[in-house]
């Protein structure tokens, strides 16, 4: 039994060393024909965010962001503009020796501020697929920035109208979302635009033939990869580079080793497709260091309702502290009014924002509590399709625990469903909202909004 054992032992080390060196040579082979882009295909690397305060997986820190674009410069690679790409494809027109794309998500303001410099320093060309709803407003870049981006060696191109997931959306308001986005960025800048960047990468055969009769030329996902000759014009791959332990090693492996992300990626999606989760979670956590694989999030559209009877815009902390949260985590405040504290008055603030699909969240201040005239969750409760009860029980939980004590007991919070529309309703106290939403709301809500749509 020992000497079997043994036997085992051995040829497992046999077969993990056999299986390093397999790796290690798989490697080097990528790693030599990713100089020579008509073998390898051209690299299209995908980054969100670039700053120093947030902290997730779409934000790189500046420092990485230069490390990462020096890298590219003292290797010898060209930055290409996306009309030298499709010429390429369609014409086979050469392209410099090591091309490389790239290209920016949402338009996030950061953009601007921390990553154009650095552009501008190894003299590198980048394209900006712009949310058109999010232009000038807080977080995103301003007309003007988008015009002096342009000036220095940016091309600004789509990245649909309000960010939501194409695939989810009704077949019938994919024209307003591609075909209406694409129109928005073009009456904004003045200037035609002819390639598209899907929210979250998704899209099926619709998406794709609704994105070509619309006017544009190419369309990128988030599928890992190169992009060559004879690819689907309208779902090309790109190279996300996130946040992770070892974010130089993850830009490293995706640029000279795409072949290996591409297939890594896929085992993964097929061991978690074929009810092998766990297994599917082991692998994406061991790889996880070197790989960063993250599901992307998107800025959430969200309205703002504030319930009072003497509150104003100026006056109104409360809403005034939410508005804050959700410009901090890049989410777009889409609307925001006060009402009086009505049950119908309440009632016929909500019901367009459900029944408005550009609406992602609604989220509600004031008119929880348990005085005659507090008819918020009176009206909250007529509308749900879906109740949330773990999220009043949490919030009054965490409101007992670390901010009024006993007192807790008379919030009536809640949060619910309506039309695949989020709704949350929390107390109108500053201190109430940054409870709620420091510790429940935006931690949880691109997760709750994901889980509501699929």
């Amino acid at each position: 039994m020992y000497k079997y054992g043994k036997c085992c032992i051995k040829k497992f080390l046999y077969f993990v060393v056999a299986c390093i060196a397999i790796l290690a040579v798989s490697i080097g082979v990528m790693w030599g024909l990713s100089a020579d882009y008509k073998l390898y295909g051209v690299p299209v690397l995908n980054y969100h965010q670039i700053n120093d305060e947030k902290h997730s997986a779409l934000t790189l820190h500046v420092d990485q962001f230069k490390e990462q674009m020096e890298y590219l410069h003292n290797h010898g690679y060209n930055t290409i503009t996306l009309d030298q790409l499709y010429d390429y494809l369609q014409n086979g027109t050469e392209l410099p020796d090591k091309p490389i794309v790239i290209t920016f998500d949402d338009g996030y303001v950061d953009n601007y501020t921390y990553a154009l410099p650095i552009l501008k320093e190894y003299n590198m060309k980048a394209t900006l697929f712009m949310i058109s709803d999010a232009a000038n407003t807080p977080g995103f870049v301003s007309t003007e920035q988008m015009r002096q981006m342009e000036a220095v060696g940016f091309d600004i191109q789509g990245h649909t109208n309000h960010h939501k997931i194409l695939t989810h959306m009704d077949p019938t308001e994919l024209p307003d979302a591609i075909l209406g986005g694409k129109t928005s960025m073009e009456g904004i800048l003045g200037e035609p635009i002819v390639y598209l960047a899907y929210p979250g990468g998704f899209n099926d055969m619709l998406v794709q033939y609704v994105t070509k009769q619309s006017g544009y030329k190419m369309a990128f996902t988030v599928q890992p990869g190169t992009v060559k000759p004879g690819d689907n014009l309208y779902a090309l791959d790109r190279l996300a580079i996130f946040q992770g332990d070892t974010p130089y090693l993850s830009f490293w492996l995706r640029l000279h080793c795409a072949p290996f992300i591409k297939y890594s990626w896929a085992l993964r999606d097929t061991l978690r497709d074929n009810g092998w989760t766990t297994l599917a979670s082991i692998y994406a956590f061991i790889l996880g260091g070197i790989m960063s694989y993250e599901v992307v999030a998107r800025p959430l559209r969200v309205a703002v309702l504030t319930v009072s009877d003497t509150r104003t815009l100026e006056t109104d902390k409360g809403g005034n502290k939410v508005q804050e949260f959700l410009e901090q985590a890049n989410h777009i405040v889409a609307e925001r009014k006060i009402v009086i504290d009505d049950y119908d008055s309440i009632r016929n603030a909500m019901i367009p924002w459900c029944n408005d699909d550009s609406i992602d969240v609604i989220i509600s201040t004031g008119g929880t509590g348990i005085a005659m005239r507090d008819v918020t969750i009176e009206a909250v409760n007529s509308l749900y399709e879906k109740h949330i009860p773990g999220f009043g029980e949490i919030f009054r939980y965490l409101s007992y625990t670390e901010d009024i004590g006993t007192k807790a007991m008379a919030s009536r919070a809640e949060a619910g469903v309506n039309n695949n529309t989020l709704m949350f309703s929390v107390p109108g106290s500053v201190g109430a909202v940054t409870l709620a939403m420091s510790k429940l709301i935006i931690p949880e809500m691109a997760h709750l909004v994901r889980e509501i749509t699929k």
